[in-house]
């Protein structure tokens, strides 16, 4: 059985004004990019390949980055998942008619997160 969490919303409490969505990989990288990208609404996927739907639905209208782990290029299973992301995104964007406006964020060096890049 896959569980599936619910994504998390990185400052709560705030308003999720009309900025772009920034979703990532795991709540402390979350909060990590809030604190440097206060500009930006910021979800955590509440895994990597189950939480679609949620994402989708939330950022729906919005301009969305996606800044998953570096290890994407490499990583299968994280590429699929990413994949996925964007053909959903694609769908929901011509079943909602709103501009599908999706990129994807990458950096140099070590980091292997955004968070880390960041910092």
């Amino acid at each position: 059985m896959l569980l599936c969490l619910i994504p998390h919303f990185a400052g709560v409490g705030q308003p999720f004004f009309d900025k772009p969505v920034l979703i990532t990989e795991g709540a402390l990288k979350a909060e990590t990019v809030k604190v440097f990208k206060p500009d930006l609404n910021v979800i955590a996927s509440g895994g990597v390949s189950c939480s679609d739907e949620q994402l989708i639905s939330v950022s729906r209208f919005y301009p969305v980055l996606i800044a998953f782990d570096k290890d994407f290029a490499e990583n299968r299973h994280l590429a699929r998942a990413m994949a996925k992301l964007i053909v959903s995104r694609f769908n929901d964007s011509r079943n909602y008619n709103y501009d599908f406006n999706l990129n994807i964020l990458s950096w140099d060096g070590a980091a292997g997160g955004i968070d880390d890049a960041l910092v």
